[in-house]
């Protein structure tokens, strides 16, 4: 059954779910995966909306001053819970900030990210297999900043999954923990490899969306991710993804 599963193509969200139960029988996939990717670092600029100006922020040279307004300029973050928005500083301490309020563009290195985290992912060649990556929210964790252990609401029927991409920064803590039954993974975005002259590198990671995770706390500096919501779409050439 599971070979069944992965020699077809997938057109709709029963088919994914198929696929997905084919994975889980044979084991072969993990319940999410990580990874850094190289971007230019003439990409890595984020233009956020501040009150009625706007302001500009470039990675990986960003300062905690710049940093801190960035911070500033978002909202506190909230989450869900029973179909709601909730606001709990005592269960999530963070600053959000809506994709429609902020701009980077990633450029086609992010397509090529994306096609290689969700081919990890499913542990199959998704070439005609079709995804999309929509931008959902950019968080900020200062020092102090945590979200405990949750699930991800679904924001569509046909989201599978999430993927976090963490802007190069300098800081300590704010480990990605992931549980599923016994299994603990963990993703240690302060641990990013060095920048080169013309690149710097952007650690990624990207999980199904019924897997339990949590935000550690930050200690210095901030912990800055743009986060995205995977979706499934119907019978394209290839990967595409809203930047």
């Amino acid at each position: 059954m599971a070979s069944d599963a992965l020699s077809k193509t997938i057109t709709s969200y029963a088919h994914y779910q198929q696929l997905r139960k084919g994975l889980d029988e044979t084991q072969e996939t993990p319940m999410f995966t990580k990874g850094s990717w190289a971007f230019p670092k003439s990409q890595l600029i984020l233009w956020y909306k501040d009150g009625e100006a706007s302001s500009r922020i470039q990675f990986p040279n960003s300062s905690n001053v710049e940093l801190k307004l960035l911070s500033e300029a978002c909202q506190p973050a909230t989450f869900g819970r029973n179909h709601k928005d909730v606001l709990d500083e005592s269960y999530r301490l963070a600053r959000k900030m809506d994709a429609q309020d902020f701009s980077i563009n990633l450029g086609f290195e992010f397509y090529e990210m994306l096609t290689q985290a969700v081919s990890r992912l499913f542990g199959v060649e998704n070439s005609d297999k079709s995804f999309r990556a929509q931008l959902y929210k950019l968080n900020v964790y200062g020092p102090g900043s945590f979200f405990k252990a949750h699930k991800d609401t679904p924001r569509a029927d046909n989201m599978f999954g999430s993927l976090v991409l963490v802007l190069p920064t300098e800081h300590e803590g704010g480990a990605l923990l992931l549980r599923d039954g016994l299994k603990e993974l963990r993703f240690e975005s302060a641990e990013s490899p060095d920048a080169t002259v013309g690149s710097a590198s952007v650690p990624w990671a990207v999980f199904y969306s019924q897997v339990e995770h949590e935000v550690l706390p930050v200690i210095t500096g901030y912990r800055v991710t743009l986060t995205y919501v995977s979706l499934m779409t119907g019978p394209v050439s290839l990967l595409t993804a809203i930047i």
